[in-house]
């Protein structure tokens, strides 16, 4: 009883660390991140959803896999390479592969529930092609190269060689300097406020903790099971051992005062000591009804040989041909007299 009980309460842990209703944590394409709370896959035609009243957390997938953000009104959509629900993290890039003209014109608001991770003013400037810097190539054509740099040295230095400041610009990066020597070559990261959105990653956190929890409970209950099996098993098998040794020990007394059942010797011994023992004579005559010969093997009596004869009728015989015969009769062979009596 107490095992169907403790594998009915292994079943409701395995349901409930597994539920069996529960929908699988959809994803974008073969891209290695789920998408889920606080963000929401928006499928074609759906409304957005809306998370604390924003809807900046809604993520649509392109046809070729791609996952995208909306960072609207103002600053368009991006694609997602990565998210980190642990940090509250988004990796994004630009689809148009021109990052620097997008960051120019990236607008998050105090009530943006994005925000950088951390802000670097960048100069940009406007040089006659041919420089020795590294040119932006998507905002750069044939007669004009555009550059970037934070450094103020370096501005006045490009100023003198003929460039010209056309914006100076705090743009979102993850370290200082991130785009000083790449020309803005590669992605960046925005985060989401816990003050914004302080149940964003605890419900996932806490989803997480609660599976591993139940999940620690259920080997946790089959060590215990497999435990109980076990030690029964030893019981069960010291309780035989124990068991066994005492009836043995309780048996043998008995065994030793149990009378012993009488054999057909102890018979032949009985029916012996009621024939009287008689030897023959040199005249080989037998007294008594007898003849010269042994009824029992018909074989003629010799001088000095040992005989028996039953009381009560005291018929002679061969002393070994009595005895086998009381083996297995009680009477005499010759006129049926009973031994015993």
């Amino acid at each position: 009883m107490a095992i169907l009980q403790v594998l009915f309460f292994l079943f409701l842990l395995f349901s409930l660390v597994y539920p069996k209703n529960s929908s699988p944590t959809p994803t974008c394409g073969n891209n290695s991140f789920y998408i889920q709370y606080p963000f929401h896959l928006q499928e074609e035609g759906q409304k957005p959803h809306s998370v604390n009243g924003y809807k900046e957390f809604n993520l649509r997938c392109t046809s070729e896999g791609i996952a995208v953000l909306n960072l609207a009104p103002s600053s368009g959509e991006f694609y997602v390479l990565d998210i980190d629900y642990f940090e509250q993290k988004i990796e994004l890039s630009d689809p148009g592969k021109c990052l620097p003209r997008r960051l120019m014109n990236l607008n998050l608001s105090s009530d943006s529930p994005f925000q950088a991770l951390l802000y670097q003013n960048y100069t940009f400037l406007r040089c006659p092609p041919g420089d020795e810097f590294t040119a932006i190539g998507c905002l750069s054509n044939s007669t004009v190269s555009m550059y970037a740099t934070s450094s103020k040295s370096r501005v006045e230095e490009m100023k003198s060689n003929g460039c010209s400041a056309v914006a100076n610009l705090p743009i979102p990066v993850d370290s200082l300097d991130q785009f000083e020597l790449n020309a803005f070559d590669g992605n960046f990261h925005l985060e989401w406020d816990i003050s914004v959105c302080q149940h964003c990653t605890r419900r996932s956190r806490s989803k997480s903790l609660g599976s591993i929890i139940l999940l620690f409970l259920l080997i946790l209950c089959i060590v215990a099971l497999v435990s109980m099996l076990c030690g029964g098993c030893l019981l069960c098998f010291i309780r035989h051992k124990y068991e066994s040794s005492h009836n043995s020990s309780t048996l043998r007394p008995e065994i030793a005062q149990m009378p012993e059942a009488a054999t057909p010797w102890d018979e032949c011994r009985i029916q012996v000591s009621q024939t009287e023992e008689l030897v023959v004579g040199e005249s080989l005559r037998i007294t008594g009804p007898n003849s010269e010969a042994c009824p029992i093997c018909l074989e003629e009596y010799q001088p000095t040989e040992k005989l028996q004869s039953i009381e009560g009728c005291n018929h002679c015989f061969h002393a070994r041909c009595l005895g086998r015969w009381l083996l297995s009769e009680s009477t005499c062979p010759v006129c049926r007299t009973s031994v015993s009596s």
